[in-house]
C-alpha cells in the first residue's frame, strides 16, 4: 500500500463492504468475485498507464462496490418491498437510493481524477465485480415475497447472465492479449489517461498537477566539439515517439539544467498536435 492511510482506509472498506457480501452471498462466491475483480482491474490499469506503480487492492474492493450494484439490479423487484407494506413513500425511497448510490459513484470518480487515485483500477474493478455479481449471485426467490416471475423476467435474467459471463471473459482475454502485445512503455489509448487524471486548474497555464508523463521524459543529447552548449536533443515522448528539438538558443551546457527543462520542451513539442 501506498502509506498507512491507505492501507487503513482499504482495510476499513474491505471490513464494511466484503464482511456484508460475505455474509449474504458465502465466502467462495465472495473470495472468486474478490479475485477475478483484483486480476481485471490491475490488467486494464498496467496496460492504460504503463510505467505507473500500482499499489493497493482498491481494484478489488471496488469490485465488492459492484457486487452491491448486481445485486440491487439482480433483485430489484424484492429491493423496497418493505417499504411498499409499510407506507405510500416507497418511490421516494426508491429515488433517494438511487441517487445516493449515483451520487458515491460520481464522488469517486472525480476523486479519482488527482493524482495517485488509480481510476482505472477503481472503474475496472467495479465493472468487473457488477459482471461477475450479475454472472453468479444466486437472486432471492421471489415466491418467498408472495411475488411471481413471468417467462419473460425469468428470460431476461438468463440473458443478463450470460451477457455478463461473456462478458467478463472478453474482457479479460482482450486486455490479457493487448498487454502482452505492448512494450510496456506506450498505452494503446494515450488520450484514455484523462479517465484516471484531470490537469487543474483547467482554467489557467500554471497547474497544480499535469496529466502527461512530461515529468519523467528523458533525452539524448546531440553536442558540437566547437560549441559548449548542447545543440539539439532527442526527446523520448510520452506517448512512445521521439521528437528532434533544436536548443541551442537556450544555451544549456549541464544536464541537471536540461533536465529542469525537458517537462516544458515535452509540453511544447510532443502535444504541439494534441
Amino acid at each position: 500500500h501506498g502509506g498507512l492511510v491507505h492501507l487503513v482506509a482499504n482495510m476499513g472498506a474491505l471490513w464494511l463492504i466484503g464482511r456484508a457480501v460475505e455474509r449474504n452471498h458465502g465466502t467462495l462466491v465472495t473470495f472468486i468475485i474478490y479475485m477475478v475483480s483484483a486480476l481485471g482491474a490491475n490488467i486494464l490499469s498496467v496496460m492504460m498507464q504503463p510505467g505507473y506503480i500500482l499499489v493497493g487492492a482498491s481494484g478489488a474492493i471496488f469490485g465488492l462496490v459492484g457486487v452491491c450494484l448486481a445485486d440491487i439490479v439482480l433483485n430489484w423487484r424484492l429491493l423496497f418491498v418493505v417499504f411498499r407494506q409499510r407506507s405510500d413513500h416507497s418511490w421516494t425511497v426508491a429515488f433517494c437510493s438511487i441517487i445516493w448510490i449515483l451520487f458515491d459513484l460520481a464522488f469517486n470518480s472525480i476523486l479519482g481524477w488527482t493524482p495517485f487515485i488509480d481510476n482505472f483500477a477503481h472503474l475496472g474493478g467495479m465493472l468487473y465485480g457488477f459482471l461477475m455479481g450479475c454472472t453468479v449471485l444466486q437472486r432471492l426467490p421471489l415466491k418467498f415475497f408472495g411475488k411471481t416471475s413471468g417467462t419473460f423476467y425469468r428470460a431476461r435474467i438468463r440473458l443478463l447472465r450470460l451477457f455478463s459471463a461473456t462478458a467478463v471473459l472478453g474482457m479479460l482475454l482482450c486486455s490479457s492479449f493487448l498487454l502482452m502485445r505492448s512494450d510496456g512503455a506506450t498505452s494503446p489509448c494515450w488520450n484514455c489517461r484523462y479517465i484516471s487524471c484531470a490537469p487543474f486548474p483547467f482554467w489557467t497555464e500554471q497547474k497544480w498537477w499535469h496529466c502527461d508523463g512530461c515529468d519523467s521524459v528523458t533525452a539524448q543529447t546531440i553536442t558540437d566539439d566547437s560549441n559548449t552548449f548542447f545543440q539539439q536533443i532527442d526527446l523520448s515522448c510520452p506517448q512512445g515517439n521521439v521528437e528532434l528539438i533544436d536548443v541551442r538558443a537556450k544555451q544549456i551546457s549541464d544536464k541537471p539544467q536540461l533536465a529542469k527543462e525537458l517537462p516544458k520542451l515535452c509540453r511544447k513539442h510532443c502535444f504541439a498536435m494534441d
